[in-house]
């Protein structure tokens, strides 16, 4: 069976390890398109301009914020971790906190990453049906849709939403003569418009989506979800 065409982005500052990647990757998947990057301003560029289902990360390359920066960017990618036995512990456990794979590899490719990145290359096979009513749906199959349906809102609401915000506070903080009543209005617009800011937000921010049961149907439950901002290590103290 043919592998379905996929985009996987290697993110390696070592060329000759980042070269045998795309090498081997390129081999075990013909269809699919394995660019290589050395730093991660050249990644986040790429992201921009072209969506991917994998991005392969050495643990080494980036800080925490590093991290967190390259999940928003990824867009509901797959984001697999690779480290060695000389890689420093923090990198390795910081790593191993934010990817959704951590994958131990030498310094020949192991069988390990490519059966891991191999899964995830199947499951773009996956339809949004599979998706269902369950408690927790996986990744990557309903997580990059979610994510894609949510870039598509983002995209359409914020234009006419940041107008609407825009607008309010002009209306509200620039001495107009309003009465009353027509201020009591605009501050629930105001709100209501923050509301629907935060939760594109918070829905942006989404790594493991629930679903739960309404008379309209299934809907994401947002509290529940784990979201980006969880992964992040709680400080002492708090």
């Amino acid at each position: 069976m043919m592998t379905p065409t996929s985009h996987i982005m290697v993110l390696e500052h070592n060329r000759y390890r980042a070269l045998l990647l795309q090498r081997e990757l390129g081999d075990r998947f013909p269809l699919s398109v394995v660019s290589v990057f050395h730093s991660l301003k050249a990644a986040l560029s790429e992201l921009r301009r072209q969506n991917h289902d994998i991005v392969i990360v050495s643990c080494e390359m980036l800080t925490r914020s590093g991290w967190e920066i390259l999940r928003g960017a990824a867009q509901g990618a797959g984001l697999l971790a690779i480290g060695r036995q000389e890689s420093p512990e923090t990198a390795v456990a910081t790593a191993n906190s934010l990817s959704d794979e951590f994958i131990t590899v030498e310094d020949e490719l192991s069988d390990g990453l490519l059966e891991v990145v191999d899964r995830y290359v199947l499951s773009g096979e996956s339809s949004i049906n599979d998706c269902g009513s369950h408690d927790i749906l996986k990744r990557p199959d309903c997580s990059s849709v979610i994510q894609l349906t949510v870039n598509t809102l983002t995209h359409e609401i914020n234009n006419p939403l940041t107008t609407i915000l825009g607008t309010t506070e002009l209306l509200l903080t620039n001495g107009y003569r309003l009465s009353p009543e027509e201020t009591e209005k605009l501050r629930i617009i105001q709100e209501s418009a923050q509301r629907i800011e935060t939760a594109l937000v918070d829905l942006s921010q989404i790594r493991q989506p629930f679903v739960k049961s309404t008379p309209a149907g299934p809907l994401l439950n947002i509290r529940r979800s784990d979201s980006l901002s969880e992964k992040s290590p709680k400080r002492n103290g708090s």
